[in-house]
């Protein structure tokens, strides 16, 4: 499972980079493109000989970010049994120092949340990946994951765009 953000759909020969190392390694390609004529979005690439896509959904957080969440629901097989497993990529708005981008990303969270319990109510594994463009320490991502994700590992401090 390969998780990419800011994907670049409206450039063709992009795009056909990622076309030719899926087919090379066994890869389908899964593309949600950012609402509002926006050029980017999240991709995901998976390998279908381990698990199988049962159903794909582009989530719109319905916000002026135009930010998006591809939800992927699967089956496979994990350690010898079969399971349910929801695959999730998104790119949250990056927490500007202004009035509005905090509290669009709590508000994506919040959303992304309810998503998420969703899925658990159906008895899925959930696996979220993307750039949260927070840390562990962040009120959205915070919120996000109380009571409802832990996270796979937590890196002491935050680097962001470099």
């Amino acid at each position: 499972i390969i998780f990419l953000q800011e994907f670049w759909h409206a450039n063709q020969d992009y795009c056909r980079i990622w076309e030719e190392f899926c087919s090379e390694y066994g890869y389908s390609m899964f593309i949600g493109k950012r609402t509002g004529s926006k050029v980017d979005g999240c991709c995901t690439l998976l390998n279908e000989q381990k698990l199988q896509v049962e159903k794909v959904e582009l989530f719109s957080y319905d916000d002026w970010g135009d930010r998006i969440c591809v939800v992927l629901d699967c089956i496979g097989s994990l350690s010898g049994k079969e399971k349910k497993i929801s695959l999730f990529n998104t790119h949250l708005t990056f927490p500007h120092k202004n009035n509005h981008d905090p509290i669009m990303r709590q508000h994506q969270a919040r959303k992304l949340k309810e998503v998420i319990e969703a899925s658990r109510n159906q008895d899925r594994t959930i696996l979220l990946g993307g750039d949260l463009n927070g840390s562990i320490n962040d009120r959205a991502i915070k919120a996000l994951f109380k009571d409802t994700l832990v996270p796979h590992s937590v890196e002491e401090g935050w680097i962001s765009h470099r």
